[in-house]
């Protein structure tokens, strides 16, 4: 296929056009999208500092619970023991 040089001048303007018109399109989309991940991603400090004390309350919940099984298992094998003696 031979062209002659307005049409590869053509095609190549056509084809730059197109490349910047699908850049200009995600570019857009991106920014879009980073508004909302920058309204998500920024917080008031109240609602970070809630979900922080429901996490440690959480934390905590677990640390009570496994230390209360620790005693509970240790109360067990010392009155074992006991009963053994």
């Amino acid at each position: 296929m031979v062209f002659n040089k307005k049409k590869k001048i053509q095609l190549t303007s056509f084809l730059i056009i197109g490349i910047v018109a699908v850049l200009f399109i995600f570019g857009i989309f991106f920014l879009s999208r980073r508004e909302k991940f920058n309204h998500v991603i920024s917080a008031d400090k109240s609602s970070v500092q809630a979900g922080m004390d429901l996490c440690m309350e959480e934390i905590s919940k677990d640390a009570v619970t496994y230390k209360g099984a620790l005693y509970r298992e240790e109360l067990e094998d010392y009155l074992t023991d006991e009963i053994k003696t």
